[in-house]
């Protein structure tokens, strides 16, 4: 006479809705860490400035909102490509949140003095009173 045995099997429901689970909470959390840290506020602006050295420049400790005028003479509010003329609209805007934020100007060393001179004109027209120009720390 032959007994039978139960045989247990490798793979039960059970471990495959767990792997299942397992899975999608990966996929949930790698999708949301990616997402956050691509719309991280904290984040520099990667926009390649050739910024003039100083040898009083200090590291500022808040965050500024950033008018960036590359040596072409494009001009970059945050990271928003807009005209001369819209500078002042667009400073307005960031403004309207905190009326104290600092202002800083980038302007690569090869800018015209005169389009930096306007660039904070517009930006003084837009109620900024707070403005800044950044400059690389010269090494001694």
């Amino acid at each position: 006479m032959k007994i039978v045995t139960k045989r247990k099997r490798l793979a039960s429901m059970e471990s495959i809705a767990l792997t299942d689970i397992i899975m999608n909470m990966f996929i949930f959390f790698f999708v949301s860490f990616s997402l956050l840290y691509t719309f991280n506020p904290v984040k520099q602006v990667n926009i390649p400035v050739n910024l003039p050295k100083s040898q009083t420049a200090q590291p500022d400790k808040t965050l500024p909102l950033e008018i960036t005028v590359t040596r072409t003479g494009q001009v970059y509010v945050g990271n928003q490509v807009v005209s001369l003329n819209n500078v002042k609209g667009a400073v307005t805007a960031h403004l309207r949140k905190n009326p104290e934020r600092v202002v800083l100007l980038r302007a690569d060393e090869g800018v015209n003095y005169g389009r930096a001179i306007q660039v904070l004109d517009q930006a003084r027209q837009a109620g900024a009173q707070k403005l800044g120009l950044a400059a690389k720390e010269e090494k001694k």
